[in-house]
């Protein structure tokens, strides 16, 4: 339990305090610490108008955690022929069509932003400072099938084997999930 945490989605499921839109927050000005994201960004049809929102909803000192797919040699082979979601890193732009909740998609999406078109993200946002993009479980994340395939391992197998699937993750790091921590102010 973490104390003033405010769980949400975009649809209704058990466990979730609130039915939150990310291009419309319904918090005040300034209100958040953080926003905490797993595999959302690469959802969202208009990522300009989430940072926009979360720059007004996070005090100052406050931060932007997210957890996304990455883009890599590795991950394109992986997102691209097996995975159900479209795989467009050469996307003009930062948008995807809307086809409601849970159905859109750009796997690459945060690369695009945060690594491709960097320089732009710096000067649309100035207000963001982007602290630390790192992989994280990439090995182990595509084993377990991630958030929607089956296990293609099991994972009593897997923590037998913690030394080789560390060493993995470090080697195989180019299946990145994206963790961003930016800084309001």
């Amino acid at each position: 339990f973490i104390p003033e945490l405010i769980t949400s989605d975009i649809i209704p499921v058990p466990g979730v305090a609130r039915v939150v839109d990310a291009h419309d927050l319904p918090f005040q000005d300034a209100s958040l610490r953080s926003v905490v994201m797993a595999n959302v960004l690469h959802h969202l049809v208009q990522p300009r108008r989430f940072l926009r929102e979360a720059a007004r909803c996070v005090r100052s000192g406050g931060a932007v955690v997210m957890v996304e797919p990455w883009v890599s040699a590795w991950s394109r082979f992986v997102y691209s022929k097996l995975h159900h979601e479209p795989f467009e890193p050469w996307a003009p732009e930062w948008s995807i069509p809307n086809s409601g909740p849970l159905s859109g998609a750009n796997i690459p999406l945060p690369w695009i932003i945060f690594q491709r078109d960097r320089a732009q993200f710096e000067r649309e946002f100035p207000e963001w400072r982007i602290r630390e993009i790192s992989p994280f479980m990439p090995f182990r994340y595509l084993l377990s099938g991630g958030v929607s395939l089956r296990s293609l391992m099991h994972l009593r197998f897997l923590a037998s084997r913690r030394e080789t699937v560390r060493t993995l993750d470090e080697d195989v790091g180019d299946v990145r999930a994206h963790c961003s921590d930016a800084d309001v102010g």
